[in-house]
């Protein structure tokens, strides 16, 4: 997709300075992306999107054992040192022994994808949705 000057909704205009060319990501004119955005702050967004796109992908496979994998996770509460403040989320690198593909390590610090953890969550309800269908019809007889 070229750069090009769009108009949103309110009638502001914008260019579109992020794209892929081919199989390289670019940004403006013809500066590849070939690292990430580092931000010590909240990031507040409309909208965020991540590439999805099957023409991306290869050696695609269904994810497997789901709920089992949910099952051994460990949701935590916490106080984020570097701003003081209370969170919840995942410890890294529990999460590395479990679905190592949602963690990166970056600068000696791990990093857990929550988007990832999306398509595992999914499974793992259809997997309940599944055992619970089964329990109806068991119930149901």
């Amino acid at each position: 997709m070229p750069i090009e000057t769009l108009t949103d909704v309110n009638g502001r205009e914008f260019t579109n300075v992020a794209y892929l060319d081919g199989d390289i990501f670019k940004v403006g004119d013809s500066t590849e992306i070939d690292g990430g955005l580092t931000v010590s702050g909240d990031i507040t967004a409309f909208a965020t999107l991540a590439w999805s796109d099957a023409r991306l992908k290869e050696n695609v496979e269904p994810l497997q054992d789901c709920l089992a994998k949910i099952n051994k996770m460990q949701g935590v509460s916490y106080t984020f040192k570097p701003s003081g403040k209370k969170q919840v989320g995942l410890i890294a690198q529990e999460v590395l022994d479990i679905i190592p593909e949602v963690v990166e390590l970056e600068n000696d610090y791990y990093s857990v994808s929550y988007p990832n953890l999306v398509a595992v969550l999914i499974e793992a309800v259809k997997e309940l949705n599944s055992r619970v269908e089964d329990l109806e019809r068991r119930v149901a007889e």
